[in-house]
């Protein structure tokens, strides 16, 4: 998704803090690959949670905005039917270790 950023005067570091008309492709629900989500708003998450500990403070600031939009994407995808948690286990293991690294 494209962001305007001198439309809404705002830096984002990885969601729009605005409501922007939805312009993707719909997808039934149940052909939704809610794992493959979560582990893109996972990556976002650990991303986030870093800018949030060490970046500017403007970057903290917006950091902590889209944290809370990240955790709600996240609790969406767990909740799905189709959500397999020990995919999602094995699967986030190379963005942990990604994340851990100094």
């Amino acid at each position: 998704m494209a962001v305007d950023n001198q439309t809404h005067g705002t830096d984002t570091l990885c969601y729009p803090t605005w409501k922007e008309p939805y312009t993707g492709h719909f997808v039934p629900y149940h052909k939704q690959v809610p794992n493959r989500t979560a582990l893109k708003h996972y990556e976002n998450l650990k991303y986030l949670t870093f800018m949030h500990q060490r970046g500017t403070t403007r970057e903290k600031l917006q950091a902590s905005k889209e944290l809370a939009i990240c955790e709600k994407k996240l609790q969406r995808c767990y909740i799905h039917v189709n959500f397999s948690n020990e995919q999602f286990l094995e699967d986030k293991k190379p963005i942990d270790k990604n994340w851990s690294q100094p």
